[in-house]
């Protein structure tokens, strides 16, 4: 009877399940800018479409002004494909975006992820499809190199933003003047460049890691035994491990007795 209780109290305890995390890194399947220009700083910012789409070519982003005659906008787009690559219902614990750079200014400027509505092939519609909240951590021109590897590390809102199994889009823009909408000084320009996914050797590549869909299922479905419910079990535990001795106790007393 005891080792049927034992077992029945054994067997109340679930065991954690341990969720593994897989990492991949998928290499762009497109990127490129879509530029803008004007001489009015509000008409290039508020453009719904660019004057030009480049894909063939490395990226840049771009703001230029030459005595308030001019201004230029290229902002940066990426689309990864996560099909196949990581499952659905897979809950994405991290992820970086890496480009290798190209060129740089002297100028100050900061550039961050952000989402992007671009649904196909790069277009001068796209101009105004990225949105304003940072996905990432900031690169600023003093720390971007132009000849290596730069990294972004998606926030918490990159990482919501991210959807297994399917293509994704993202997007990079300069956060002190084109998301601020605030115009650059006159005579300064400020560019960042890496290479394409055109060029075979440096494409650039989303890491992301995730816990797949059937460990993540499992985990969420174990129940914790809580406080009352462990000191509960662990006296039982004391009392049918006791018993030997007790039994051995009163074996001895009643022997004395018998004496």
């Amino acid at each position: 009877m005891k080792n049927i209780i034992l077992a029945t109290l054994l067997g109340s305890f679930i065991i954690p399940a341990f969720v593994f995390a897989s990492t991949v890194s998928i290499v762009a399947q497109q990127d490129g800018y879509v530029t803008q220009n004007n001489a009015t700083w509000s008409t290039v910012h508020d453009a719904a479409s660019g004057a030009s789409a480049v894909t063939a070519s490395g990226a840049a982003q771009s703001y230029y002004s030459s005595g308030g005659a001019l201004y230029y906008i290229a902002r940066g787009f990426f689309r990864f494909d996560l099909t196949t690559v990581v499952p659905t219902g897979s809950t994405i614990t991290a992820a970086t975006l890496q480009v290798k750079g190209t060129g740089t200014s002297a100028a100050s400027r900061s550039y961050y992820v952000v989402s992007s509505t671009q649904a196909g092939a790069l277009a001068v519609g796209d101009f105004d499809a990225l949105g304003g909240t940072a996905f990432s951590d900031t690169l600023t021109i003093g720390t971007w190199s132009a000849s290596a590897t730069n990294t972004w590390t998606l926030n918490a809102a990159g990482l919501a933003a991210l959807v297994p199994n399917t293509v994704n889009s993202l997007g990079v823009r300069e956060s002190l003047y084109d998301v601020a909408n605030s115009a650059p000084p006159a005579g300064s320009d400020g560019v960042i460049s890496w290479a394409s996914s055109a060029t075979a050797s440096a494409k650039p590549v989303l890491t992301v890691t995730y816990a797949d869909a059937a460990a993540a299922a499992t985990s969420t479905t174990t129940t914790a035994i809580n406080q009352d419910e462990t000191l509960f079990i662990f006296g039982l535990f004391l009392f049918l491990f006791s018993v030997p001795f007790w039994d051995k106790v009163f074996s001895i007393t009643k022997g004395s007795y018998d004496v």
